[in-house]
């Protein structure tokens, strides 16, 4: 599916940072700001490579096997292997890893809004974001939280194995 989507956008659209595409005459945007709360949501094309799919309170598994897939549909089905509900913990954890996946700069003021809890409060968070400063991944005040040139470089795996 990688393949197809950078073929068909090639020569005039840029990747940004993993599933993001946007037209080579514009800059990058933010993106993701429905769960984060962030002050922008105008990407033009986001396409989930990975099978699932997330919103604030949820997540949805699609099928990735062709066949099971393609039984699916030819049931009638949608082709979804799991859908469930989010803890507020969770809902939390969630945003803050999408909310690094932009690349920029977490708010802590922000996300207190959006989640009622501060990033270096909830457990599974400040533990990871402490991890991951002693590595030198992120940097962090008594506000902000930004990732280094290598935990930039490294977001995708940072927030798909720091955070459970």
């Amino acid at each position: 599916m990688r393949a197809l989507a950078e073929q068909w956008l090639d020569g005039d659209y840029l990747e940004h940072p993993t599933m993001y595409f946007h037209h080579r005459s514009a800059p990058t945007e933010k993106w993701k700001a429905i769960i984060t709360d962030l002050d922008q949501q105008t990407p033009e094309v986001a396409i989930g490579l990975g099978g699932s799919s997330k919103c604030a309170g949820a997540e949805l598994i699609n099928l990735t096997d062709y066949a099971d897939y393609q039984r699916a549909l030819d049931n009638g089905e949608l082709p979804i292997a799991s859908v469930r509900g989010m803890s507020p913990d969770q809902q939390a954890i969630n945003g803050c890893k999408m909310a690094l996946s932009t690349l920029i700069p977490l708010d802590d003021v922000l996300f207190q809004q959006k989640f009622g809890v501060s990033l270096f409060a909830q457990p599974t968070i400040a533990r990871a974001l402490r991890e991951l400063q002693q590595r030198e991944l992120v940097h962090s005040d008594s506000r902000y939280v930004t990732l280094t040139p290598a935990g930039r470089v490294l977001v995708e795996a940072i927030i798909n194995t720091q955070f459970d």
